[in-house]
């Protein structure tokens, strides 16, 4: 355990403000909604706090930015708890015991989580902290600070609490967010302790409370749900390996490093809004459905508690309002709906239907009105505070991000388990596990009695129907996160059934069925994760803020997180104190500088809202060459440099920066330095490098075509269509799975010919039949080089390929079904590559055959037949004869006199179809450059037919995707010196490679 006491004083302060929000939050509970027992206020308390100054923060920010509205926010929240203190008839505070009891145990609950919690890092840290660091600094309404143009229609209502109420001292944002996660744990367990000791006793605290840290509850899955109860069961007469199987079942082996974050333990820890709109949920539906007060001040709270609800998670905050108009409706018809007559059967109890009366209607509306009123008003503010409160539901009915929903019945609807699950296991036992729906009806049946418990297994299976007919454009896996909501739904309302089953037993019989219960289904459920749980806590929670030295595990997701601040407070607090906080700066680690200062960095895409950062064309421009066009377009004010940077900019750059007609420097301090773009430079125009994306945007007119093909990754189509708003972007389409919000209008390939064809870099464009095969513009994106190709001349400039590898076929023969055909291969690039081989793969319908189809790193192309190459690099130039037959799948290599040998082969039979034989360079396991020699059409019957690719076939050599970067193709090359002095050799024959 370690302890910075820098931070303590801080983090007394967080302590105090977690303390008055809980404190209010107890007050409204019992005042205003009316909560007698003790313990269920208090927990409530902790959730019901927070969220109400969060909503009534999140609307004062728009007139007091900043901390300033979160003071205002304090006094507001501060005269309600006095204003409702004043009102309580009788004495509101539980007693000494009560509270030091629940103080001790939140306590101890929270260390536990915050250590499991620190096991971990931020997730989606350029969202949630670039939000909360913007909210912070004064920035309203929230922006993602790489695309400040345009409002986040985004769930940020987490993010609000965490950058405001972060002491301005201490702990940093990730730090604090830590600390909210752990608080939100807190909130998880007492409240459904509570719930379950309200319901239950002290037996089913005991027996049920611990599964609330069993996989069941996980929200994201990264493969089928688990289940939320797991019972080991008699599967077959006892044989050989029962005792390893329950060995395992019981006391599983267990590491720190789980497969994914997701499945951290407790669930959701990692997010932990996920969990904080699960127990805000719950809190809104316990009270909703107690009858007791059904004022206008408890319907009002329950509505801003729904508001809020609306800003952290906005799907659960859709199926609360729709559980509260069904209870209403049920109580409304409860209450005699719209007839006159009492609302009784025969012996005396309530109907629950009744028919309309056939009064005067002026009677039926003024008995009714006072119902309907009642019934439509919570609900109705709701809406309303959902529809205006700026979250993600705001942003879809205003136009700024689609909702990506609409209605299809999922095809995997039994891999959604929504019964449960069955694993035999050896010996003769099984694993039987309870999905949502077993779980909901048989809570609904033994709790049918609680409206509580009721609506708590409707609303589960409400979020299962949700999870099986929505479809969601912009990431199917982000809809499964119905599953976690129902499950958390179905899971608490199973474990409020059981804990009033386990009530209505003798006090022996109780403690009997508890212990079986715990044998059997709590322990089973929940070993793996405690223990798991154990080893987060060998560990202790670390009390100071995270440093690099923290990172002990190779994957990101199991480290605390350290922020990429500015290595010099004093220019980070420069840009603090003395910038606008709508201030653009760019910077080389822009979203780091953002999260460290609050000043936004504009390095996303122009124009186009989305959720998952990655840097848009101008920033590139900028970044890299100082682009004058780039640095307006992004509207930037200022530019955080730093030695590394600089060091890296182009000469003429250098000059630029260091002109002070064009930029001044404000402050310098060590590695780093803050410098004004002055007016002189933003007007500034030279000629863009070549290599830029300002550069092709000047290079293709207006108005023409360009044909995007398959294999340029996720970011190169929606750069290019970016930068080419003004062309006729064709066939490719630029959809992705980085929940993008875009509209780009893709046009089909038509009989036109397009004027351009943009294409990986590495793929030779050996079918374009006119002009130079150079391409007019080379650049390189963070899926590697893409190269774009005139098709008609039209651009008479071409970029000189001077890391490339040539083949050109000579002496072609077509005998019999079979290509024979000489290959001489010059290499201009052996640093870049090391092995090659021949692949078939299929073709496109385009025009140019190019090749369609692409393993699952969108970057090697899938091929159907593969054969052994007879190349190696540092040979200069190497000429080799084939014969080839695509029916049987032979590739044969000239070996001395008449005689072919076989190549190494992996070769089906070609189905019908058009194929392209290519020759294929490879670095280690990567793709380096693809060099297509011929197109075979392959007919239902009759003969094969070849069509040979004339003159020089040139590929640029590339295998340096920015997610691939420790290959060795991604270092700089050495010079000419340094090869192999045959790397230029004479047109000799090598020996096989």
């Amino acid at each position: 355990m370690t302890v910075d006491p820098t931070v303590l004083p801080g983090l007394a302060l967080l302590a105090l403000e977690l303390l008055a929000l809980a404190t209010l939050g107890y007050v409204v509970a019992r005042v205003a909604l009316r909560q007698s027992d003790d313990l269920m206020a208090l927990a409530q308390g902790m959730v019901i706090g927070p969220a109400l100054w969060g909503l009534a923060v999140n609307f004062i920010l728009y007139l007091a930015p900043g901390r300033a509205g979160a003071l205002v926010g304090w006094a507001l929240l501060l005269m309600l708890g006095v204003w409702l203190a004043r009102r309580a008839s009788t004495s509101i505070w539980p007693g000494l015991r009560v509270v030091v009891g629940f103080t001790v145990a939140s306590l101890a609950v929270f260390g536990i989580a915050l250590a499991a919690r620190q096991s971990l890092s931020i997730p989606d840290d350029e969202n949630h902290l670039g939000l909360a660091s913007q909210l912070q600094a004064g920035g309203y309404p929230p922006t993602f600070p790489w695309n400040p143009d345009l409002l986040a229609a985004y769930h940020h209502g987490f993010d609000l609490l965490i950058g405001l109420l972060a002491p301005p001292f201490g702990p940093d944002l990730a730090f604090t967010t830590e600390l909210l996660g752990a608080y939100v744990w807190v909130c998880v367990v007492m409240f459904l302790a509570a719930a379950t000791l309200k319901f239950g006793g002290w037996t089913s605290l005991l027996v049920l409370t611990p599964l609330v840290v069993g996989p069941g509850l996980w929200t994201l899955v990264g493969g089928p749900p688990h289940d939320l109860v797991r019972i080991p069961v008699p599967a077959g007469i006892p044989a050989p390996g029962l005792r390893a199987s329950l060995t395992d079942t019981y006391w599983p082996s267990v590491q720190l490093a789980w497969w994914m974050p997701l499945e951290a333990t407790p669930p959701d820890i990692w997010k932990p809004n996920f969990k904080f709109s699960h127990i805000l949920a719950f809190v809104i539906i316990e009270r909703m459905v107690d009858r007791r007060e059904t004022g206008l001040p408890s319907r009002l709270i329950l509505a801003g508690l729904v508001g809020f609800l609306g800003l952290v998670d906005e799907t659960v905050a859709v199926i609360v309002v729709g559980l509260w108009l069904a209870v209403e409706i049920v109580w409304f018809l409860r209450e005699g709906g719209l007839s006159t007559r009492p609302q009784a059967d025969d012996s005396g109890r309530p109907r629950l239907w009744s028919r309309v009366s056939r009064a005067d209607p002026r009677s039926i509306w003024t008995v009714a009105k006072p119902r309907l009123l009642r019934a439509g008003t919570g609900p109705g503010l709701a809406v309303v505070l959902l529809v205006v409160g700026g979250g993600a539901i705001t942003g879809v009915l205003i136009g700024a991000s689609s909702s990506g929903l609409s209605l299809g019945w999922i095809d995997d609807v039994w891999q959604r388990r929504p019964l449960g699950s069955f694993e035999s296991l050896a010996g003769g036992v099984g694993l039987l596990g309870l999905g949502i729906v077993p779980a909901a009806l048989g809570a609904a049946w033994l709790g049918r009695r609680s409206a509580l418990v009721v609506t708590l297994a409707f609303g589960s299976v409400v979020s299962l129907l949700l999870a099986l007919i929505l479809q969601y454009e912009h990431g199917q896996h982000d809809i499964v996160r119905f599953d976690g909501h129902g499950r958390f739904l179905a899971l608490t309302a199973l474990l409020l059934a059981l804990a009033s089953l386990l009530r209505q037993l003798q006090p022996g019989g109780r403690i009997a069925a508890g212990t079986v219960f715990f044998l059997l289904a709590t322990w089973p459920t929940v070993g793996g994760p405690l223990r798991t749980l154990g080893l987060g806590l060998s560990q202790g929670p670390q009390v100071a803020n995270a440093s690099v030295s923290q990172h002990q595990l190779d994957r990101w997701e199991f480290n605390r997180y350290v922020i990429d601040d500015l290595e010099s407070e004093l220019v980070a607090d420069h840009i603090r104190r003395h910038t606008n906080v709508d201030a653009r700066i760019l910077s080389p680690d822009p979203n780091g500088m953002s999260i460290t200062t609050g000043r936004p960095n504009a390095s996303g895409l122009v124009g186009i809202l989305h959720f998952s950062y990655f840097a848009g064309p101008e920033y590139f421009d900028a970044n890299r060459y100082l682009t004058p066009a780039a640095l307006r377009r992004l509207e930037i004010d200022y530019i955080h440099a730093t030695d590394s940077w600089v060091s890296n900019l182009p000469d003429r750059a250098k000059r630029w920066l260091n002109n002070p007609a064009y930029f001044e420097l404000i402050i310098q301090d060590g590695q780093d330095s803050l410098y004004r773009v002055l007016p002189a430079f933003q007007s500034f125009d030279p000629t863009p490098v070549p290599s830029s994306y300002e550069a092709l945007r000047r290079t293709i007119p207006a108005g023409v075509g360009v044909y995007m093909a398959r294999g340029l990754g996720h970011t190169i189509p929606v750069h290019l269509k970016s930068v080419l708003s003004h062309a006729r972007i064709l066939s490719q389409p630029v959809g992705s799975d980085l929940h993008l919000r875009m509209n780009f209008e893709v046009k089909p390939l038509s009989d036109r010919k397009p004027e351009f064809v943009a294409i990986p870099a590495r793929l030779a464009p050996v079918a374009l039949d006119s002009g130079p095969r150079s391409p007019v513009w080379l650049g390189d994106d963070k899926n590697g080089a893409v190269a774009v190709y005139s098709t008609d001349a039209l651009i008479t400039e071409h970029v000189n390929l001077d890391r490339s590898f040539t083949v050109r076929l000579s002496n072609v023969k077509a005998i019999d079904g079979k290509v024979i055909f000489t290959a001489m291969f010059v290499d201009r690039a052996p640093d870049h590559w090391t092995g090659h081989d021949w692949v078939v793969a299929a073709a496109d319908d385009s025009p140019w055959n190019f090749p369609r189809e692409f393993l699952t790193d969108e970057h090697t192309h899938a091929s159907t037949q593969w054969y052994g190459g007879q190349v190696a690099p540092g040979f200069g130039t190497t000429i080799r004869t084939y014969e080839f037959d695509a029916r049987e799948g032979r590739l044969r290599v000239h070996s001395g006199s008449d005689e072919f040998t076989d190549a190494p082969s992996s070769a089906p039979i070609l189905e019908p179809g058009v194929w392209t034989l290519m020759a294929r360079l490879r670095n280690d396991h990567l793709e380096a450059a693809v060099i297509p020699v011929m197109t075979i059409t392959v007919p239902s019957a009759g003969d094969v037919t070849y069509t040979i690719y004339d003159g020089e076939l040139i590929s640029y050599v590339d295998a340096c995707p920015a997610y691939l970067k420790g290959a060795p193709s991604c270092q700089p090359a050495p010079s000419d010196s340094s090869r192999p002095a045959s790397s230029a050799g004479s047109e000799t024959t090598r020996p096989n490679a």
